[in-house]
């Protein structure tokens, strides 16, 4: 289900609000506005459980020669992207870059093939040795929680789990409204209970390297 889909469906299952066409524009009515509120929430609360396998992706960056430091900017990612720092290649090797303090790197200036790596509190990447050419590092990654915003977005998590985010929605929002919504909350809390145990099964453990993926 896309983002418009989804609100009308938790209309639909709390018989709330009539179905609408659009989640955009001026005029939205008000239960509109706080049923797209309360699916954008719900679905970045499941986002936040864990490190799922949906959110996980592998890219690659070049290094600059005598450049030690690379910033999410650099790499390609935004603010809310993880970095896996134990899951850094060399394009061309197989094994892990080591993880190191990066303030161990402080005052040393050796320039030569990058082994090791770390992480400052910015999030930005500090290589050790110093890149002495351009070099193509494979990394892994888990994306940031993503925030649905117009009507065609659709949660990429499988389809066949969407309706999670739904009955999540509707307890959160039926907890709000006290003991005369309390029937509805106990049946989207189990229904959540449920959804969400077939996403654990569907999604956990997390997924195998991208060596086992590729090869």
């Amino acid at each position: 289900m896309n983002y418009l889909q989804l609100v009308n469906d938790f209309f639909i299952e709390t018989d709330a609000h009539p179905v609408v066409t659009t989640l955009t524009g001026p005029t939205l009515e008000d239960d509109t506005e706080k049923a797209k509120v309360r699916i954008r929430d719900a679905w970045l609360e499941i986002q936040r459980k864990r490190n799922w396998n949906f959110r996980w992706a592998v890219d690659t960056f070049t290094t600059v020669a005598s450049q030690r430091i690379y910033t999410l900017t650099d790499l390609g990612r935004v603010a809310g992207d993880d970095i896996v720092l134990d899951e850094m290649y060399l394009q061309d090797g197989t094994i892990p870059f080591g993880v190191i303090d990066w303030r161990s790197t402080i005052g040393i200036y050796t320039q030569g093939t990058p082994l090791h790596v770390g992480e400052r509190p910015d999030e930005a990447l500090v290589l050790d040795p110093i890149p002495d050419a351009a070099y193509s590092i494979i990394y892994e990654y888990y994306r940031a929680p993503q925030v649905l915003v117009t009507d065609t977005d659709e949660p990429y998590m499988s389809p066949e789990f969407h309706k999670a985010i739904v009955w999540l929605a509707i307890k959160n929002y039926a907890r709000e409204q006290g003991n005369e919504w309390r029937s509805l909350y106990e049946q989207a809390r189990l229904e959540f209970a449920n959804a969400y145990t077939d996403i654990l099964n569907h999604y956990y453990p997390m997924l195998a390297t991208y060596r086992s993926l590729i090869s």
